[in-house]
């Protein structure tokens, strides 16, 4: 959604409202980015270990 907003202020020209909203858009990205990598880091040891689990339940 924000990256049209900014879309939108672009075409009518709010130059300024995209400077003041530039820096809030940036930290905001970059914090969802580092959720999203921690949540597949998760998921992915989640299912590494549940494979090792396996492995462990069929050779007893």
């Amino acid at each position: 959604m924000q990256i049209l907003e900014f879309k939108r202020k672009t075409e009518i020209g709010d130059y300024a409202a995209i400077l003041d909203t530039a820096g809030a858009t940036a930290t905001v990205s970059i914090v969802l980015m580092i959720i999203v990598a921690v949540a597949n880091l998760y998921c992915m040891a989640a299912k590494f270990i549940g494979k090792k689990d396996d492995k462990q339940e069929a050779l007893k």
